[in-house]
């Protein structure tokens, strides 16, 4: 504990001890005041619940694969070359080019949309050993998730072979996957009630904690005899007094 300095009535310098916790009275008092705790933890985890399951949107995803296989000057299929060409084909699957094609080519279903939009949801991912490229479309419309990632590889394989994009990039992929049924991708319920849990129990301790620090009353005889530079000659216990 700190020690301050002040002055008594007779203008003598006197040091006090600041009052504080130790670890032991500070786990005292969680344990008597166990149910601001407890509440508040169920309020996180039904705050977690409510967020997961009623107001966060659900989103679905499906995914396609393609495999990269392009050509050397010998006009042979080689790995190192194919290789090279990965990183410009995922380029050109998320090219303004392909999406405004893409969204001409879904027709009624492509209408309202637009390219930054499919861009923001679309995600491609591709290891530098390996020459597939996962192609896949996040959206809150489950039907239509297997239907717009399809298309980007269609509409990008049309335009890669027809040489629209570059003649570098004509028959350097094909398609191996198409997409399926669109899957559950978000939220993360469990991870929801999980933040809810632990965030309900940090904010019960620190109303705790408020409620401990806030107090002006003595909480020991130690602090009294301190403060008041006297010796407690006896104490009074608690105790219930039950009716005869």
């Amino acid at each position: 504990m700190n020690k301050i300095k002040h002055l008594n009535f007779k203008g003598e310098i006197m040091e006090q001890e600041e009052k504080g916790m130790t670890l032991i009275e500070l786990v005292k008092s969680m344990l008597r005041r166990w149910y601001i705790i407890a509440i508040s933890t169920i309020l996180g985890i039904l705050l977690g619940f409510v967020l997961a399951f009623y107001v966060v949107v659900p989103k679905y995803s499906s995914s396609a694969e393609v495999l990269v296989q392009a050509k050397d000057v010998n006009d042979n299929y080689t790995f190192l070359e194919s290789q090279r060409a990965v990183e410009t084909l995922v380029y050109l699957f998320t090219s303004d080019v392909v999406l405004d094609q893409v969204i001409v080519d879904l027709g009624a279903q492509g209408e309202g949309l637009t390219v930054a939009q499919l861009s923001s949801s679309l995600s491609l991912s591709y290891k530098s050993t390996s020459l597939f490229i996962r192609i896949t479309y996040t959206d809150t419309n489950q039907d239509i998730t297997k239907t717009i990632v399809n298309q980007v590889v269609v509409t990008a394989k049309r335009l890669a072979d027809d040489g629209v994009t570059s003649p570098l990039l004509q028959n350097t992929f094909i398609i191996v996957k198409n997409g399926n049924e669109g899957k559950y991708a978000s939220p993360n319920k469990p991870l929801y009630l999980v933040i809810g849990f632990l965030l309900g129990a940090i904010v019960g301790a620190g109303t705790v904690l408020i409620i401990e620090f806030s107090r002006t009353t003595y909480r020991t005889k130690e602090e009294i005899e301190k403060d008041l530079n006297l010796p407690v000659i006896g104490i009074i216990p608690e105790f219930n007094v039950e009716d005869e």
